[in-house]
């Protein structure tokens, strides 16, 4: 997200700035890194985020402060499915839990990981533990 916001800012700066190798080549380094770790639709999603950025929301972020609320790309019963895959439950504990069949959660799971682009439950769960709370 903050990438995004620093391609915005830098943009606004001027050609000078923004194509400089000095100040560009970490942040593509940064970027690729980023992109490869989250999949690049999250990626991507996070990055168009940063760019709706203001300066004033985009300093507060990398100072620490919350990010203003995204929408999440999932479903609300996603959603609660992403969180019990965070918490370390198996499909059928979940299945139990939510009282749905375990086709139901094994679908779910499979949406999430179409939409957010993830190949594995570590990345959802490393993702739902990265959002803001």
């Amino acid at each position: 997200m903050l990438q995004g916001a620093a391609g915005t800012i830098w943009r606004s700066v001027g050609p000078l700035l923004f194509d400089s190798r000095h100040f560009n080549r970490p942040h593509l380094i940064c970027a690729e890194r980023a992109e490869r770790e989250l999949g690049g639709r999250v990626y991507a999603a996070a990055y168009a985020r940063g760019r709706r950025l203001g300066l004033d929301e985009a300093v507060s972020a990398a100072a620490g402060g919350r990010e203003p609320r995204a929408e999440l790309p999932l479903t609300r019963r996603e959603w609660e499915v992403a969180q019990l895959v965070a918490g370390g439950l198996s499909n059928r504990e979940m299945a139990e839990q939510l009282v749905l069949s375990k086709r139901t959660v094994d679908a779910h799971v499979e949406h999430i990981l179409d939409k957010l682009g993830f190949s594995s439950r570590a990345q959802i769960a490393a993702w739902v533990t990265s959002l803001p709370s």
